[in-house]
């Protein structure tokens, strides 16, 4: 069995990965302005993220929810979209974010 220290280096690892790739995806997302994730990531579980973006423009990061599909029901995608888009806007603001 591994020791602890080495669970937690494979867990940030996962965790960079698996950002990564969501980053990746935000960036596709940027025509819509939102990200959408059905279940791809884990069974039973929805998401919705937008890019937050710094006072140079740069992808800073993102906000975004998550909930299970019995709270998140898909009709409900465009308007949590629009305010996942909303709520990234005004944090990017808050950043400088150019307007």
């Amino acid at each position: 069995m591994a020791a602890p220290t080495q669970h937690m280096a494979i867990k940030k690892r996962l965790f960079v990965v698996l950002l990564g790739i969501f980053v990746v995806v935000m960036v596709r997302a940027k025509g819509r302005g939102y990200a959408f994730e059905g279940q791809e990531l884990r069974k039973g579980v929805r998401r919705i993220a937008a890019p937050i973006y710094d006072q140079k423009n740069h992808l800073a990061g993102c906000v975004g929810i998550a909930a299970t599909i019995f709270s998140f029901e898909i009709d409900d995608k465009e308007n949590l979209g629009r305010q996942v888009i909303e709520t990234a806007g005004r944090i990017s603001y808050g950043m400088g974010k150019p307007t």
